[in-house]
């Protein structure tokens, strides 16, 4: 009966340890997968920040585009109007001069 026991008591202390070693192993597992989820999510940021630094350089690259080409534009109606200006104003001055004496 003695020898029974004794067997027991061995088979709970080897289950005992193969539980202890399957959880060392579980946690070791667990620190691997939160090390290397770390590592993708710190991957996957700087690809993203790249690609935001790109984007904002193309964005910039376009509103500086939009801007000359908005101010060229402005440049071309400006000079427009003075030409009609200088073309026409003494004509006009003559013009509302005669209609407010009632010419």
């Amino acid at each position: 009966m003695d020898d029974i026991i004794n067997r027991l008591i061995d088979i709970d202390r080897q289950a005992t340890q193969i539980v202890k070693k399957a959880e060392e192993h579980l946690q070791a597992s667990r620190q691997g997968i939160t090390k290397e989820r770390q590592a993708v999510q710190e991957t996957y940021d700087a690809q993203a920040q790249r690609r935001l630094e790109k984007i904002r350089a193309q964005e910039q690259r376009l509103v500086k585009e939009n801007e000359k080409a908005i101010a060229q534009t402005y440049q071309a109606k400006r000079e427009k109007l003075q030409k009609a200006y200088e073309s026409g104003h003494i004509q006009w001055e003559t013009q509302i001069f005669n209609r407010c004496i009632g010419r």
